[in-house]
């Protein structure tokens, strides 16, 4: 039995590509791993997308399920604090304080 996607871009993908005609790659964050790895993944998958191939992610900047509050009204300081930040330095192709966010002072706080 297959499953197929359950959850992610499963749900947009199939709607979008109901013949699922188009190369997709989905692919989750090793926590293992140190951002610089993750950097340069998306450098390697770049090449797919410049080949056509349907690049998806899910999730947020500040990502903690344990926090979860399901009321758009409220929101912690610290998160959108550290999304603006985040959204600074991709508006201003900086990426080395992102590489570098565990050295940098710039902390997530909880966000995994």
């Amino acid at each position: 039995m297959t499953w197929g996607w359950i959850m992610g871009p499963g749900r947009y993908c199939n709607r979008m590509f109901p013949k699922a005609d188009v190369p997709v790659v989905q692919m989750s964050l090793d926590r293992t791993k140190n951002p610089l790895h993750h950097y340069q993944l998306g450098q390697q998958l770049k090449e797919l997308r410049e080949e056509g191939v349907l690049i998806v992610s899910s999730g947020n900047i500040v990502h903690n399920l344990s926090m979860t509050i399901f009321d758009d009204n409220l929101k912690f300081d610290w998160a959108e604090a550290f999304d603006a930040k985040v959204k600074q330095w991709i508006l201003a192709n900086d990426h080395e304080p992102m590489i570098g966010i565990r050295k940098t002072g710039t902390r997530r706080r909880t966000g995994n």
